[in-house]
């Protein structure tokens, strides 16, 4: 039973860390496939990372049966490999060969890889970034006549000896404000990849703005 807990503790371990790689990083672990580069080819099935791939529940029989059945190997050659290790490798080199065209027609990768002009605009809202902070800071803060500073969120108030306590405080305390004014800078740069996005993960909405505009 202790072995059969442990085992069950190591397949769920590698099921959530495959799970993490789909999710966060589009990447499908099973089928070997290249991460996708757009959440919406993820969404909208244009891309294999969109197929769910599960961890096949008789892959111990699969290798126990390829072992039964496996040869012995002579001194001077190598050891057969079982059938899912295989596997694994034709789909690996299948999206190796894959990304070797890439370099053979640079059409096929320039939608991934940042071109100049992105590359600007990333650089542009970084420096954004770090003007927020500052502002941010000064925004929350409250300096008493004597030097004390003082938090100005209303449900916190917490008086400081200086501005440089207060600082620590906003940072840590509150610093999830501070990731949403920061988000705000990514805004307009979001907005336009959105726009000029043909394939969308969710179909276009009409709504009513009035006389004036009609149906948007």
């Amino acid at each position: 039973d202790l072995k059969s807990s442990e085992a069950q503790d190591v397949e769920d371990a590698l099921d959530l860390a495959i799970a993490y790689l789909r999710r966060v990083h589009l990447f499908s672990f099973y089928n070997g496939c290249t991460a996708a580069s757009r959440v919406a080819d993820v969404l909208n099935g244009s891309h294999a990372a969109s197929t769910v791939h599960l961890r096949l529940q008789i892959a111990d029989d699969i290798l126990q049966q390829d072992q039964d059945k496996a040869e012995p190997a002579s001194e001077n050659e190598p050891p057969k490999k079982d059938l899912l290790v295989q596997r694994h490798e034709t789909y690996v080199e299948k999206a190796l060969e894959e990304a070797r065209t890439w370099l053979e027609e640079p059409s096929k990768w320039e939608s991934v890889v940042l071109t100049p002009e992105k590359d600007a605009e990333a650089t542009s809202i970084e420096q954004e970034e770090e003007q927020v902070e500052p502002a941010w800071i000064e925004d929350h803060s409250v300096i008493d006549e004597d030097g004390r500073a003082r938090c100005s969120f209303h449900f916190c108030r917490k008086l400081f000896k200086d501005s440089t306590f207060l600082r620590k405080h906003l940072l840590k305390k509150h610093s999830e404000f501070l990731k949403a004014e920061r988000a705000k800078c990514h805004d307009q740069a979001m907005m336009g990849a959105w726009d000029a996005q043909e394939t969308r993960p969710v179909p276009p909405v009409l709504v009513d703005c009035g006389r004036a505009f009609s149906l948007v």
